[in-house]
């Protein structure tokens, strides 16, 4: 897997992770987090999964790049390339509005949203939602609720969407996704 993040004045924190299916490791995951001395912090998000069973065959690479200055979210990116195509999300603020066209698989949302968004699933890998009872999903463009079920442990939640993310020392170490056909867990390995 080609990992490349944008250039920052000091050493990205990133984090590794297996994604597990069924007992087995079918893909990576990066997150990194890279501050620079301007106030300016990008999370970036990277997968790279191949499940190949006998009744389907899934692949899925996606790359999410979300830009904070000062803890409020001033862009997000989300380009996904799978064997059904390729899809992106597009999120820019403009001056108190967010524009938000995410064009991903059975998934199409051109909407506004109100500024600021402070807190994302990007950033949610460094940073506990002890506080917050909602996240913004950035490829899916809109907010997921928080609910929180016992300590460390909080589901991200919108219509159909239950994941269950578990905290470490304020770091996802685990994320239970669950879909109609198959429930899948992206595990930390560091």
């Amino acid at each position: 897997m080609t990992l490349s993040a944008a250039k920052s004045q000091v050493r990205p924190d990133t984090l590794h992770y297996d994604v597990v299916l069924s007992g087995a490791n079918v893909g990576k995951m990066l997150a990194i987090r890279e501050e620079a001395q301007d106030g300016k912090t990008q999370y970036t998000l990277i997968s790279d999964v191949n499940v190949n069973l006998l009744v389907f065959k899934v692949k899925v690479y996606y790359v999410v790049k979300s830009m904070y200055e000062n803890d409020v979210l001033q862009s997000a990116t989300v380009d996904t390339k799978t064997n059904k195509g390729v899809f992106q999300t597009r999120i820019s603020k403009e001056k108190d509005l967010y524009v938000i066209k995410a064009h991903q698989y059975r998934h199409d949302l051109e909407t506004t949203l109100p500024a600021p968004i402070d807190y994302s699933v990007a950033k949610a890998f460094f940073n506990e939602p002890t506080r917050q009872d909602q996240v913004f999903g950035e490829y899916l463009g809109d907010y997921l609720h928080i609910i929180p079920q016992s300590q460390g442990v909080y589901v991200f939640e919108m219509q159909k969407q239950h994941d269950q993310y578990t905290y470490k020392n304020g770091r996802v170490n685990q994320v239970e996704k669950k879909f109609k056909f198959m429930n899948y867990v992206i595990r930390r390995v560091d």
